[in-house]
């Protein structure tokens, strides 16, 4: 019961705060698609999802790891948290120069992306504090930096709406609050450790790349995984129809990250339930998954039937046909629900390379049918991909683990 009570005390905090930034990413993007139109939308909406993939790469995934090994007194954190700060660099320039191979590419998306890229250098900061919370079990520090940030970001976007900015610039509102955030993140994590910059040896960079590279490469394709259908849209169809999806898009993740709150709580006590008791963990893993089931049911009910309103109250007439997309979105909500279960049992038992090819799998899959559907089906043909492909990613866990049982 303890146990169960501190996984729903630090759920709650992260809940608390992604309902912050939640709201204010909406409103944010209500702003947007009333003063700017679908073509506006569409360019905003796809260089904001275009970043996201290097900040999300900028991560490495390897705080799943290195919580197994976090010490106050080890320089660990300090190498991991130095190592993302000069690869975020890169990723900045790497994302400037790909943007000119995109074939939707053009002056004002090149721009919007410069601009916005500028974030990028901050995720090293993000998911070195994040580390640092969940090993603690201290998210109210999460939820604090979350707020202020998300808040910040609205403020400043609502300013330049008001102003009349020309597109590129609205990103720079999201840039401005990732920055704050980050940096509050920064001043409470020093709390807890002491973060500092340390250039770690190559020795040190080999031996890690050799240990963590499947579950670095496992991020990498999810990520691409996650919103390729985006670009693929955009490439067939224009700027105009990418907008109605990533509308739709953006509420739909926003019931994504619950699942992901609560692992977060949840995988530090799987990794010690591990070491006692294998049995008691798989009996943990089975209720979990239940309560996962049923919160996806109620959230994907809930998600449809209030659709259409939801859309309505944020985008107005002109985005009309993004509540059919997110209504269509919400089958897939128990396969998101229960994958990221899997996904984090899966890597307690250290199964990285079993990942890389699920997930693997799942990107050539999700690649084939948004090349095949949606030059066919439109938007619905993206949907559909993203259906498909995350069922058979949830099939594939449950086989491994069922062979492992």
């Amino acid at each position: 019961m303890q146990r169960l009570l501190k996984i729903s005390e630090q759920t709650a905090w992260q809940v608390i705060s992604k309902f912050i930034s939640t709201t204010s990413n909406l409103v944010v993007l209500g702003l947007i698609t009333r003063n700017y139109g679908q073509s506006g939308t569409g360019v905003y909406t796809l260089a904001l999802t275009y970043i996201i993939f290097f900040y999300l790469i900028a991560d490495l995934s390897l705080n799943n790891y290195y919580l197994t090994k976090y010490s106050k007194t080890s320089n660990d954190t300090n190498y991991l948290f130095s190592i993302r700060i000069l690869w975020s660099v890169f990723l900045i320039i790497l994302a400037n120069l790909l943007v000119y191979l995109l074939p939707f590419n053009t002056p004002l998306f090149q721009a919007t992306v410069l601009i916005g890229s500028l974030a990028i250098f901050f995720s090293g900061i993000a998911t070195s504090t994040s580390l640092i919370f969940q090993a603690n079990l201290k998210y109210q520090y999460f939820m604090l930096a979350t707020i202020v940030g998300s808040l910040t970001m609205l403020i400043t976007t609502f300013i330049f709406v008001m102003l009349k900015f020309p597109t590129p610039l609205l990103i720079l509102g999201v840039v401005v609050g990732w920055t704050v955030n980050n940096l509050i993140s920064l001043i409470l994590a020093n709390k807890l450790y002491t973060l500092i910059f340390i250039l770690p040896k190559l020795s040190y960079l080999k031996s890690m790349f050799i240990i963590c590279w499947p579950l670095s490469a496992t991020l990498i394709l999810n990520t691409i995984y996650f919103r390729v259908d985006s670009f693929i849209l955009t490439a067939i169809l224009g700027f105009e129809k990418v907008a109605i999806y990533n509308l739709a898009y953006s509420i739909f993740q926003t019931t994504l990250v619950i699942p992901t709150f609560i692992m977060n709580s949840f995988y530090p006590l799987m990794i010690a339930q591990l070491k006692l008791d294998r049995d008691i963990f798989n009996n943990q893993i089975k209720k979990a998954g239940f309560l996962l089931l049923a919160l996806s049911l109620i959230i994907g009910i809930g998600t449809w039937f209030f659709a259409p309103t939801t859309i309505s109250l944020i985008a107005g007439k002109e985005f009309k046909q993004s509540s059919e997309v997110l209504q269509l979105l919400t089958l897939s909500i128990p396969a998101f629900f229960l994958s990221s279960l899997f996904m984090w049992t899966l890597m307690t038992l250290g199964r990285f390379k079993n990942l890389l090819i699920i997930y693997g799998l799942g990107l050539l899959v999700n690649l084939v049918l948004n090349l095949w559907l949606i030059p066919n089906l439109g938007i619905r043909g993206a949907i559909f991909s993203t259906i498909i492909s995350e069922y058979l990613i949830l099939v594939m866990q449950v086989v491994i683990l069922w062979r492992m049982r």
